[in-house]
């Protein structure tokens, strides 16, 4: 019995992986792919709308996250995920940004399971 137990427990441990992706690494995708991303932002009275063609695969891995964050330039004050939709063939994200922030505006886009490939686009509004 003690067996069982002591296997179960190293097969619940070694199931907990982690990624870590250096700098280098998110630097290299960031340049590689961040220019696949369409921004389209459009002021409407006082907030901006914008929308982000987003690409179904990058290296042959399937899209599979999109988040925001936004912070004042050190800390980050707010992380949340994006829902998408499709629009003429296209998967996109949309969200509303209020006129005037001085915050700054990330997407997160993440491809593949597990230690897939993570590209982060900043967002500048016209």
């Amino acid at each position: 019995m003690r067996v069982l137990i002591a296997l179960y427990f190293i097969s619940f441990f070694t199931n907990g992986t982690s990624c870590f992706n250096t700098e280098e690494q998110s630097a290299k995708w960031n340049g590689a792919y961040a220019n696949q991303f369409k921004i389209d932002s459009e002021l409407n009275d006082d907030s901006y709308s914008v929308v982000v063609s987003i690409p179904k695969y990058i290296e042959k891995q399937p899209f599979d996250l999109a988040s925001i964050i936004i912070s004042d330039g050190e800390t980050p004050s707010f992380f949340a995920t994006l829902q998408t939709f499709e629009e003429n063939g296209e998967t996109k994200v949309w969200f509303q940004v209020k006129a005037g922030v001085t915050e700054k505006h990330q997407l997160i886009f993440s491809y593949g399971e597990g230690c897939g490939i993570s590209v982060t686009v900043p967002v500048v509004l016209n």
